[in-house]
């Protein structure tokens, strides 16, 4: 949750303030958060939405 609402705050700062290097923030946030998962042995895989189902699933 701590770092949705980074993420969350950097993005509405981009978006509604459109300051120089917004963006690049919302990036290095994300660059952040992957390195992280990466430390913890996580990874990080889309999903798609399956109509059929009406749930989020991983990719086969």
């Amino acid at each position: 949750m701590t770092r949705g609402a980074k993420l969350y705050e950097a993005v509405m700062t981009w978006r509604v303030l459109r300051q120089p290097g917004g963006f690049a923030h919302v990036t290095a946030l994300v660059s952040a958060f992957l390195d992280e998962d990466r430390t913890a042995g996580r990874r990080w895989r889309p999903r798609t939405f399956n109509p059929k189902t009406g749930r989020r699933e991983r990719r086969k």
